[in-house]
């Protein structure tokens, strides 16, 4: 596994940015020996092939773990109510697939970063008392003359950033708050989901509509306790010293690179200054916005192509920026200024 750090925005220039985070399973890299066998397994039969699929799909499919089965069939399920062509009574799914995500649109980009950190795709971590009963063990052994069996060196989490934006000890730093406050947040959010879901048994006797605030407030516990063990798992990560800060020059060629003509938006979906109401003069400018803002859509793009990203990272990524955008439209630059004040005191690329 690797973690991804990419910068929204900053208060202003030569400050540190506020940054959102992604974690992705690492790319193995193809051998040799590995595509000498691809290209052997190619020049088999095609009923064969087929034959060994068909085969190894339910043993693919027993491997992965029940929740994520569940997940997946969650998933298809809700993919399957915003299709276009489906009909029901008074439309209830295609409305509730576009409340939904209207709803998903405003959790917090910090939850989604979160809840995409998959322990079971990291190394796994010592605890602190079997650690020590391992030290125990070994000068025990030492002591006695016995032979020491040899440890397994421990996998570390590559943490990739752009050393021109951003800097390793601000984002450790960085994320070891953030997984400080989100922890008690997500356990408490959890708990109060739990002992919502039996004030919506009233709704079971509406016809034909299921009983969707149950279903929400199921995935909103489930979407909580997914983050509070994502935190604690990432806090663990900083603190055993197994997440490694990695400068990436190509994510600074990324994030530096000028878009090209086919990048640039069009006019009708750039970002628009907007209206002021009631002879109020907007908070932040168009300008402004545009001098604050670093991640841009095309860097999205660029990203998922460079990186092989999923959908869903795609879709964090806009959902972190949009949030963004808002807050500063708003004039609710906390984590802007917050940012600036935790990096001021690290040497830092303008």
């Amino acid at each position: 596994m690797r973690i991804i750090a990419i910068p929204l925005a900053r208060a202003r220039a030569g400050v540190t940015p506020v940054s959102t985070f992604l974690a992705q399973k690492t790319p193995i890299k193809p051998s040799f020996t590995s595509h000498k066998l691809a290209e052997a397994e190619k020049t088999k039969s095609k009923a064969s092939s087929s034959s060994i699929k068909d085969a190894a799909k339910p043993s693919e499919e027993a491997k992965e773990p029940l929740s994520k089965r569940i997940m997946s069939k969650a998933s298809a399920f809700w993919v399957d109510l915003g299709r276009e062509d489906q009909k029901s009574t008074f439309d209830w799914k295609r409305r509730t697939y576009t409340l939904g995500e209207k709803l998903m649109d405003q959790i917090e980009y910090e939850e989604w970063a979160l809840k995409g950190v998959d322990p079971s795709i990291g190394p796994t971590l010592t605890h602190p008392k079997s650690a020590q009963k391992d030290n125990a063990t070994e000068s025990s052994a030492e002591s006695s003359g016995q032979p020491i069996a040899s440890r397994s060196t421990p996998k570390n989490v590559s943490l990739l950033f752009p050393p021109s934006l951003l800097s390793g000890n601000t984002l450790l730093s960085s994320l070891t708050k953030m997984t400080a406050s989100r922890q008690p947040h997500h356990r408490q959010r959890m708990i109060w989901c739990i002992l919502g879901m039996p004030l919506t048994i009233p709704f079971i006797v509406i016809p034909v509509i299921p009983n969707l605030p149950f279903f929400y407030l199921v995935w909103r516990a489930w979407s909580h306790w997914r983050a509070f063990q994502s935190s604690k798992y990432l806090s663990d990560l900083i603190q055993q010293g197994r997440l490694i800060p990695t400068p990436s020059e190509d994510l600074d060629q990324i994030l530096s690179k000028p878009p090209s003509p086919e990048e640039r938006p069009p006019a009708s979906t750039a970002i628009t200054e907007e209206k002021p109401q009631d002879g109020q003069q907007p908070q932040v400018s168009k300008i402004e916005l545009d001098s604050l803002m670093i991640l841009q859509p095309f860097h999205i793009k660029r990203l998922s192509e460079s990186f092989k990203m999923d959908r869903q990272l795609s879709v964090d990524l806009h959902r972190a920026r949009q949030q963004t955008i808002k807050a500063i439209k708003s004039g609710r630059l906390g984590k802007l200024e917050a940012a600036a004040k935790d990096g001021a005191g690290h040497d830092k690329k303008a």
